[in-house]
């Protein structure tokens, strides 16, 4: 494959990670779950990340202890999210993962996730064990994936 067709295919491999992520971050903000930063891997990977926003604090003054801070997607191994614990002196942190039997779960599951996290880190929509890799075919991925358009913020 020449350099210039290697070099289309890796940005439209990279536009639909976008695209999966930004039906996902679109989701969550309708949550009330906002979205700080969306970042993809890489060129050719077929994985990326969203960074949220810490929640407001409850009343009185206290957050919830654990918090997803960051997911993280990759066609190998799914969904997973970082969690994260700030009491003022260390930082600590957990991961949990989507249990999927599909490569490109739904945005709303997603969404249902990050959710059911943000009330209770220990969720049974959530696994602290690394999932199965994923077989990956890549022409279904590219499929699956072609259902999404990257959000484009108004101007």
């Amino acid at each position: 494959m020449g350099s210039a067709v290697r070099s289309r295919a890796i940005r439209a491999e990279s536009r639909l990670v976008v695209g999966y992520l930004s039906a996902v971050a679109v989701l969550l903000a309708e949550r009330g779950v906002p979205v700080r930063a969306l970042c993809v891997d890489g060129p050719d990977a077929f994985a990326g990340s969203l960074t949220l926003d810490a929640p407001h604090e409850r009343a009185g003054g206290r957050g919830a202890v654990w918090n997803p801070t960051r997911l993280h997607w990759e066609a190998a191994t799914g969904w997973s999210a970082s969690l994260s614990r700030r009491d003022h002196e260390h930082l600590d942190a957990a991961v949990r993962y989507l249990p999927s039997q599909q490569v490109v779960p739904a945005p709303v599951t997603v969404a249902h996730l990050v959710v059911a996290l943000r009330a209770d880190p220990d969720t049974h929509r959530a696994s602290a064990l690394l999932p199965h890799l994923h077989q990956i075919d890549r022409r279904l991925l590219v499929a699956r994936l072609s259902g999404f358009e990257p959000f484009e913020p108004r101007r």
